[in-house]
């Protein structure tokens, strides 16, 4: 079972003419779901959290650290933050092979923490049993489907060990059976790498299937917080 995570923000940032105000709190949640409109401000929500983009005013703060704090100037840098991300378009290194993708998340964590962690083989060992990626290592992304360039960019992301797990419409391009495989690896990810996730699609289908909450958002805000069998 994974450890459940919280998640509290109040931030605001201005963009050109559009004014973002996210301000919410979750306790205990695996995957937290995010809906809403295209360019209702979703994507620009994971990017904060992320470090991505810096927001004018606010805090973010995940379980008991705080990641940003306008008013005691703490920004910690994206590669601080200990945050995966999984984007739509599953980005993976194309001139590496899939096992260099995927030990290129442990290469990551050992830079950051060389003294405070011990990576050993059984962690790749089972990522890649997990993922059903055992006969792919060999190969170049170029040769990779959809489903399976998704499933090194989720392998990396797990190895790198983050405290939380940002994920902006990692199925759209996939079909139905491949997205319904994809959300089972998910709720396993949670189960056995207690790593949560936040989870952004525009799918109510999907969100149903392994959300329990989900934050609406409207017109560049958060407009509610829902359990996700009401969507």
């Amino acid at each position: 079972m994974a450890n459940n995570s919280m998640i509290n923000i109040d931030i605001y940032k201005k963009l050109s003419d559009i004014e973002f105000h996210y301000n919410y709190a979750v306790d205990d949640f695996e995957i937290l779901g995010v809906f809403g409109k295209s360019g209702s401000g979703k994507s620009t929500l994971l990017n904060m959290i992320a470090g991505i983009i810096k927001p004018n005013s606010g805090k973010i703060i995940i379980n008991s650290r705080t990641i940003y704090d306008s008013s005691n100037k703490i920004n910690i840098p994206i590669n601080k933050r200990n945050i995966g991300f999984i984007f739509q378009e599953n980005r993976v290194f194309p001139h590496l092979s899939v096992k260099s993708n995927l030990n290129y998340g442990i290469k990551e964590i050992l830079g950051h923490e060389k003294n405070n962690i011990d990576i050993e083989k059984n962690d790749f060992d089972e990522v890649i049993s997990i993922l059903g990626v055992e006969n792919l290592l060999d190969r170049k992304p170029y040769t990779l489907s959809g489903g399976e360039k998704s499933r090194v960019a989720i392998g990396r992301a797990i190895l790198a060990k983050p405290e939380l797990l940002l994920m902006d419409e990692p199925n759209a391009s996939l079909d139905s059976d491949k997205r319904h495989e994809l959300l089972g690896l998910y709720k396993l990810v949670t189960d056995r790498f207690n790593i949560p996730i936040i989870f952004v699609t525009h799918s109510k289908e999907e969100l149903k299937l392994i959300t329990q909450y989900t934050i609406l958002i409207e017109n560049y805000s958060v407009s509610n917080i829902i359990s996700s069998i009401e969507l």
